[in-house]
């Protein structure tokens, strides 16, 4: 109160009116204890008040922690100055106090509760500002290190993984906030952290859908200048706002009856990247299908260069064109490729393998692939991507026994013959700059759908084995 009706001389400025300032500038504490390679006591906190524990539990975490360092501190003093050093007796006589019951002890605790009452103002006082990251290192209200700022930013925004899954059946509308406790029962995770991840995944896809161009810039690139994420972060959120953006049908991984809950989150992460990465971006592809054991950091790497999140134009009608091109010859030219496609497999695959592919999977495969490219343009058909490859070229290869290699294996012989038909090898001169071009969208289409059906059949296959996940080596490690 700095002035007012008898707190000032009469017929002074401030004795006709009064002000108060509030104003509160918080140094959160942190233990001299620690090491620098363990966590900070205010990274510990704010982990804990993110998992919204309960004050007294964190206050008393965090009293057991700082004795146990004390404890390691005097270990370490005895294996360096010796026994005898008076200074250890102290240190010892502190240790002991800490455990011991009274009212002494009923202090200290108090006094780590109270202090941790304060971190928590603190952070509720800091989430506006880790809420609009380009704020949080201006502001001079809630100060802290640098360091510790970024490592609060940073899990203020993780995702995880079990949480996303779910998220990614439903839409980033207001209305599905409401239904973050049907989330947080299905995943056993608290009901404030699926709702932080559901808050900064629609507070930034209405970022980009406000700007002028939506999603049709560097989305990576913005989310590290912008939302100042670390690049690994950042690669996470683009695949996953893409998925949202593409609206896939994609099914709950609690619910048994769809045949997406085999699938986790970091594999519907490695469809979004190559995707991305070959259908968004026009990059050509390499020449070898796999379940993404060998690309995921060439997929991250890649992910900065891509601009928006719209299929190329010209792939997406070049592919129509192949379709039509392969079919205007009834089935002459399927035959062709399945007959070259035989040849190319035939030291690859065991003979009886190799007949049954012929017999019951390659045609059908083929002609799945091509009616799959030619209805990207749609929307409708698009949406549906991930559902086709898994009941059209998933299911005929667990049919016929197939292993997630040997139907890779199929499709990269349908990807290198493709140029031997002869609609594009019988002239003369070589095929034409837009057959070349049909050829390249042939390639990039193909690789992009094979790795997607291969680490598709990788889980599926292994589900029906009765396991209930695949081990961490049997897959590639994920971005997560």
């Amino acid at each position: 109160l700095l002035g007012g009706k008898g707190g000032s001389a009469p017929g002074s400025p401030m004795s006709e009116y009064s002000v108060a300032l509030e104003v509160v500038v918080s140094d959160p504490w942190l233990d001299e204890h620690h090491s620098p390679g363990e966590d900070k006591d205010l990274l510990f906190l704010f982990g804990h008040w993110l998992a919204s524990t309960p004050v007294e539990d964190a206050a008393k975490l965090r009293l057991d922690r700082s004795l146990l360092a004390a404890r390691r501190h005097a270990e370490e003093l005895e294996a360096t100055l010796g026994a005898g050093d008076p200074r250890l007796h102290v240190l010892r006589r502190s240790v002991a106090f800490g455990h011991q019951a009274g009212e002494d002890a009923a202090l200290l605790q108090q006094t780590f509760r109270r202090d941790t009452e304060d971190h928590w103002r603190f952070f509720e006082g800091l989430e506006r500002y880790l809420q609009q990251p380009a704020l949080l290192e201006q502001q001079g209200l809630c100060r802290a290190p640098a360091g510790a700022l970024h490592g609060m930013k940073e899990r203020y925004y993780e995702l995880r993984s079990e949480v996303v899954r779910e998220l990614l059946v439903k839409k980033l509308a207001a209305a599905s906030r409401k239904n973050m406790d049907d989330v947080a029962d299905a995943v056993g995770v608290g009901l404030r952290t699926c709702r932080r991840m559901f808050d900064n995944l629609r507070r930034i896809a209405l970022a980009f859908e406000d700007q002028k161009q939506g999603y049709q810039c560097f989305v990576h690139r913005t989310l590290v200048d912008t939302w100042l994420l670390p690049t690994p972060l950042a690669a996470q959120y683009t695949c996953v706002l893409f998925l949202f953006h593409c609206g896939f049908k994609i099914g709950s991984m609690s619910s048994r009856r769809s045949r997406m809950s085999a699938l986790r989150c970091e594999d519907f992460v490695f469809f979004a990247s190559v995707l991305l990465s070959f259908w968004v971006q026009p990059a050509p592809p390499p020449s070898s299908i796999s379940d993404g054991e060998d690309m995921a950091a060439e997929l991250l790497d890649r992910l900065p260069l891509v601009a928006g999140f719209e299929l190329d134009k010209r792939l997406v009608a070049t592919l129509r064109d192949v379709k039509a091109q392969i079919f205007s010859d009834k089935d002459s030219a399927l035959q062709q490729l399945q007959h070259l496609c035989r040849g190319d497999m035939a030291n690859s695959l065991p003979a009886q393998k190799l007949r049954a592919v012929d017999a019951r999977v390659l045609r059908s495969v083929a002609k799945a692939l091509l009616s799959i490219g030619a209805n990207l343009a749609q929307a409708k058909e698009f949406r549906d991507l991930f559902e086709d490859l898994l009941a059209k070229i998933v299911d005929p290869a667990l049919d016929a026994g197939l292993s997630s290699a040997e139907l890779a294996t199929i499709l990269e012989a349908i990807m290198k013959q493709f140029s031997r038909l002869d609609p594009f090898a019988s002239s003369s001169g070589g095929p034409s700059r837009q057959q070349q071009y049909m050829i390249l969208a042939w390639k990039r289409f193909i690789f992009v759908a094979g790795c997607c059906a291969v680490r598709m059949l990788a889980r599926v296959g292994n589900r029906q084995q009765h396991s209930p996940s695949l081990s961490r080596g049997s897959l590639p490690p994920s971005p997560w």
